[in-house]
Parts: C-alpha cells; sequence; structure tokens
C-alpha cells in the first residue's frame, strides 16, 4: 500500500479479475467471465486501463487506486442493469449540503449504530425499521426517510459488505442468457429478470442470446401485460412459441393471439413464407390473431400481409422488443416498504 492522498493498491492481474468477479456476483447476482469485464469496460473511461490489463500475463502486477475500483464495480453494475446511475452522493456530501440538520442526523447516526448493534449488525429496511429509528432518534418523517435512504445507498455501493437492495435467489451466470435453453422453473417467470436487466443496457446482445431466452423474454412480457401465458416445450411445436389469452369484457370468449419467436440477426430477415403460415395456423387453431416477434425485421412482402389487414397477423421487430425490454425493466426506487 501506498500512503499519501489515495490509497493505492498493488494487485496480481488475476487476483484483481477473480476479486472483481466475486463482488459483482454479490452485488449484482451475476456471474461474469473476464471477458465480459473487458468487454462491458470498453465504452467506459477504464478503456485504455483494462486494454493494458488483458495484454498482461497473469502474474503481473496492477496498480490501481481504491476509489478507482469502487468505480469500476459501479461502472460494471450499470453496465449490466444492475444499477442506472453512477454512486449517489455519500452521507457526508449530504451533511454538508443541508448543515441546519446536523443535530438531527446526529442523532440519527447514534440512534442506528443502537439498532444495528442490537439486531447483531443485520437490518432489515422496512417500515417496521424506520418507525423503529424514528422513534429512538426523536426525529420527523421525513428526515428519517432520507438518512435510511443514504445510508442503504452507502451500503448498497460499498465493496466492502455484502449488502444489496435486491435478494437474488442465488448467483447465476450471464452466459446462460447465450449458451442454455433452461428457463426458471417458477409459475409466472418465463426469464430471469437479471438477463432483461442486462439486456436493457446491452441491447446489442439482443440477437445474440440463445433462440429459447428469446421466446422465455417474449413470454414474460406477455405474462407482465395480463395475459395467460402457454410456452411451448421448445422443440417440435409447430410453429408456435408462445399462446397467450386474456379476457375480454366485451365478449365472452377471451382473446386469443399464437405467438411464432424469430431470434434472428439483424441482416436475417423474416421471411414471407412465414407470415403466410401464421394464418393457416390461426385458421387451424381457432385463434383471433398472430403476431411475428423478431429481433430483426421482416421481409417487405410479409409486412405488406400484415398491413394489409385482410389478415389477422401483426408483427414486432427488434425496435418494439427493445421497448418491451424498456418495460420490464426492474426499479428500485423504493429501497423499503
Amino acid at each position: 500500500m501506498e500512503e499519501g492522498r489515495f490509497m493505492r493498491t498493488w494487485m496480481r492481474k488475476d487476483y484483481l479479475l477473480n476479486t472483481i468477479q466475486d463482488i459483482i456476483g454479490i452485488k449484482t447476482g451475476v456471474l461474469i467471465t473476464e471477458d465480459v469485464i473487458f468487454d462491458l469496460t470498453r465504452e467506459s473511461k477504464y478503456d485504455q486501463l483494462f486494454g493494458k490489463i488483458k495484454k498482461l500475463d497473469n502474474h503481473e502486477i496492477v496498480t490501481i487506486r481504491g476509489e478507482e475500483f469502487e468505480e469500476i464495480i459501479y461502472v460494471l453494475r450499470i453496465a449490466l442493469g444492475n444499477r442506472d446511475d453512477m454512486i449517489a452522493p455519500p452521507l457526508i456530501k449530504w451533511i454538508k449540503e443541508f448543515p441546519e440538520e446536523i443535530d438531527n442526523i446526529n442523532k440519527l447516526i447514534e440512534a442506528f449504530s443502537k439498532l444495528v448493534l442490537k439486531q447483531d449488525k443485520k437490518c432489515n429496511f422496512n417500515q417496521e425499521f424506520h418507525e423503529e429509528l424514528k422513534r429512538e432518534a426523536g426525529t420527523g418523517e421525513i428526515i428519517t426517510a432520507a438518512f435510511i435512504f443514504h445510508i442503504v445507498q452507502a451500503l448498497d455501493s460499498s465493496i466492502t459488505n455484502s449488502f444489496t437492495i435486491e435478494k437474488w435467489d442465488g448467483k447465476i451466470p450471464l452466459r446462460d442468457l447465450f449458451e442454455s435453453e433452461n428457463l426458471p422453473n417458477k409459475e409466472g417467470e418465463y426469464i430471469d429478470q437479471r438477463f432483461i436487466n442486462y439486456l436493457y443496457r446491452q441491447k446489442k446482445d439482443i440477437n445474440q442470446i440463445h433462440w429459447r431466452q428469446f421466446e422465455g423474454l417474449v413470454a414474460e412480457f406477455f405474462y407482465r401485460n395480463n395475459y395467460t401465458v402457454y410456452l411451448s416445450s421448445g422443440r417440435n411445436d409447430g410453429g408456435v412459441d408462445v399462446y397467450a389469452l386474456k379476457e375480454n369484457e366485451n365478449t365472452k370468449k377471451p382473446e386469443s393471439i399464437i405467438i411464432q419467436c424469430k431470434r434472428y440477426k439483424e441482416t436475417n430477415k423474416v421471411e414471407v413464407n412465414v407470415v403466410k403460415a401464421l394464418y393457416f395456423d390461426v385458421k387451424d387453431k381457432d385463434v383471433d390473431k398472430a403476431l411475428v416477434v423478431t429481433t430483426s425485421y421482416l421481409e417487405p412482402q410479409g409486412k405488406q400481409i400484415c398491413d394489409s389487414k385482410k389478415y389477422p397477423i401483426n408483427y414486432a421487430e427488434i425496435d418494439k422488443v427493445e421497448k418491451w425490454i424498456n418495460e420490464m425493466k426492474s426499479t428500485k426506487n423504493l429501497l423499503y416498504k
């Protein structure tokens, strides 16, 4: 370690990368590879640093300041869709901005310390904790809520603890989004939320994900829009990947949609024959309409068939799929309930 204005750390390249992977796994619930680290830092201000690190042998030494390391972790969390913005202002900065509240903040700090010790250093930042802290400190509703907000943000952004706002069910390898056809084994969940969050930030990767994950993504969107969803087995499904039903207040019969998902590269357009075949599926299965969803685009002839209104077929191309992902991105504005 080096003494001075900033603490500087020296560590081996392999140790640095392993430490980053461990912390990211704890904070996001996502397991990433070294290649993902290099890829996700490429468009950040740490591009050159990691470009140099990538060329080093594993045993070679890397030097980095502590605050840089903490910021790198946060850059990666943002790139993974785990966080939307850079680290929130620390508590000290908040105190400087509101000097008239210094007495109340000191009371809250003292009360917070007592409560943490009483709870054996484990806190559930819920409404009950809020009320208990407010009583212990003798402070008002707004200042107590603001204090908890800053404490939670500080703990969440810190790399020295395992606290996170979300509680994920274990850790999931990011590579599964691209390589695995296994979907969540939970009722009403068709793709892991962490994968949706990633795609929200890395839309360039949408057409590279596994075709089964794409089917899960589409099923998830319709489920969240109050459809009853039936996802096919993924193989030998006769061209129908998702079957969606929604109650219709105007008719006794629910609205029914069959959906075909085409995870194509952008240069590979959906053929017109796919659209024509769907028309026969609509008639054969006696549903209201069909939908083609793709990570690419439809051929012009296919669009003409859909746009003619003569056929009960619609389409969602990559632009619309991106909008769906934006809608499904998790937001954690409420830090406690």
